[in-house]
């Protein structure tokens, strides 16, 4: 039993049920989708294995990792509403919507928003966007700041373009969980685009137990570490394929699921890179099968915390590179038409599985600086000067720098 904290420190997933439909308060929004909202999940579902994959590539067997696809999602789609061109022609082809248009993406991103919102016992899970601006450079393009407002729920901020205000945006909508993401505002900086999510759920069972005292010390192949087991006798769906074990821990809220991959005698890191990630992606697609068996699990409580996780390496690797360029193009975001690019995209997670249930808080940012539009030009071989009036150009000195470390 040991063996469950390989996959457990690596990949644990909090997702949606499968079994959703699209929200009924919103038809007037998904008439304008080229995709229904199951189509929508489904890309999104690719595109956040996608980035999963890449980002393995980059953990080594004991270490842990945790990120969160939808509020880099949430993040990439607000920064679409803003482009045009390249830019967003491969803003859409990283998320898997390269047939959709920003008006059915919006959509669904919306429909997506108001299913978290619907009225129930739960609200385990709070979503908040927000974009601030230096609105002494720019102002918004009224057209991308209802399209924020209207379909991702956004504020929208000119006049506080400060780090200190920034921060506490961002704490108050994670519950003070997330705070001073944001370094201090150097002037370079012309816009942040922030998504932040806040989950919280009971487990379905109640009857967890857990004892302080004890600690293993060893997995089972004999690596030291320590860390507090809980134990529970469950009934749940669980499934065996191909020596893969594969189960789903409910909560109280049916919305949400945890799904439990685990090799049963093969190493985690072993099919990692010896195998393409697809031998995963089947479990976490497929609905396992719907059947009640009888776990006595013993599994470990665990805390992961990325802080500041440097997001572009990753994008760039999916296929997402222009957005980060000089040629950029942000134009559709501004009245003024300022070329812009992102320059730092960061996230912050933070992700709790105890005898509770799972406490997670998320926050992704991207940065925008102003670009300028100036033709590159740089002096780094001999030329020609020449000191002269500027009415008629009479010459007062004339030369040739062949050498500038010469006199």
């Amino acid at each position: 039993m040991k063996n469950l904290l390989f996959l457990l420190l690596v990949g644990s997933l909090f997702s949606c049920h499968k079994e959703s439909e699209t929200p009924s308060n919103l038809e007037e929004y998904t008439a304008e989708s080229v995709l229904n909202f199951d189509e929508f999940a489904t890309r999104l579902q690719a595109s956040a294995f996608e980035m999963f994959d890449s980002m393995l590539d980059d953990v080594n067997e004991y270490d842990n990792l945790v990120f969160s696809p939808l509020s880099i999602q949430f993040v990439l789609a607000m920064l679409a509403n803003g482009a045009k061109g390249e830019t967003l022609d491969e803003i859409k082809q990283v998320m898997h919507l390269d047939d959709e248009t920003v008006s059915g993406m919006n959509a669904m991103f919306h429909n997506l928003i108001a299913s978290t919102m619907e009225e129930d016992d739960f609200n385990s899970l709070n979503i908040a966007n927000g974009v601030f601006w230096d609105g002494n450079i720019a102002q918004l393009e009224s057209g991308f700041q209802q399209r924020i407002e209207r379909n991702f729920h956004g504020e929208c901020f000119g006049d506080q373009f400060e780090s200190e205000l920034i921060n506490n945006w961002i704490s108050d909508r994670t519950d003070g969980e997330i705070e001073s993401l944001i370094d201090e505002i150097d002037g370079e900086e012309l816009f942040f685009h922030i998504n932040t999510m806040l989950f919280s759920a009971d487990w379905e069972s109640n009857k967890w137990y857990t004892s302080e005292t004890e600690i293993v010390d060893t997995l089972s192949d004999g690596h030291i570490t320590s860390y507090e087991r809980m134990f529970t006798k469950i009934r749940t769906r669980f499934d065996i394929v191909d020596d893969v074990i594969a189960f789903v821990l409910p909560f109280k809220d049916p919305k949400y699921e945890v799904l439990i991959i685990q090799p049963f005698d093969s190493n985690l890191q072993n099919l990692l890179e010896d195998q393409s990630f697809d031998w995963a992606i089947s479990f976490l697609i497929d609905e396992i099968p719907n059947q009640n068996t009888e776990l006595e699990l013993l599994m470990p409580k665990f805390k992961l915390v990325e802080n500041k996780k440097d997001l572009i390496p990753m994008l760039k690797d999916v296929g997402l590179k222009n957005t980060f360029e000089n040629n950029a193009d942000f134009t559709e975001m501004f009245s003024n038409s300022i070329k812009s690019k992102v320059e730092k995209m960061d996230q912050v997670v933070k992700f709790e599985l105890d005898e509770n249930g799972v406490d997670g808080s998320v926050t992704t940012v991207a940065g925008g600086f102003a670009v300028s539009a100036g033709f590159p030009l740089t002096l780094d071989s001999p030329f020609l000067f020449s000191l002269r009036t500027t009415d008629n150009h009479i010459p007062l000195f004339l030369g040739k720098v062949g050498d500038p470390g010469k006199e």
